[in-house]
C-alpha cells in the first residue's frame, strides 16, 4: 500500500490566473516533478494561484483530467469560477 500511495505523488495540479493574458491556466497535472518548485514559480511570475493540491490519486487525476482541459485557456468570468467550483469539489471529493 504505501509503494502504491508513492506512486501517486506524482500527480499534482495548481490552477492559476495567467499574469499576462488573464486567462486561467494550469501546471503540472498528472506530470511528475517538483510541487513545491512550481507553485513558487509560479508565484513569482506574479501570476494568482487559485487552487493547489498535491498527491492526487491516479483515480483523482483520471476524473479532473478532462475539466481541467475544458477551462484551460478561459477568460476569467464568474462563470469560469463555477466551473472552478465544481472541479475543486470533484478533487476533494464533495
Amino acid at each position: 500500500m504505501a509503494n502504491e500511495q508513492n506512486q501517486d505523488l506524482r500527480n499534482y495540479v495548481i490552477l492559476y490566473i495567467d499574469v499576462n493574458s488573464k486567462v486561467l491556466s494550469f501546471s503540472g497535472i498528472g506530470r511528475f516533478g517538483d510541487y513545491e518548485r512550481e507553485r513558487n514559480r509560479i508565484n513569482r511570475s506574479g501570476n494568482t494561484v487559485l487552487f493547489s493540491r498535491p498527491g492526487l490519486t491516479d483515480q483523482q487525476y483520471s476524473s479532473i483530467h478532462d475539466d481541467v482541459l475544458s477551462i484551460h485557456s478561459m477568460i476569467y468570468v464568474p462563470e469560469v469560477q463555477t466551473k472552478l467550483n465544481s472541479l475543486v469539489s470533484k478533487i476533494n471529493g464533495d
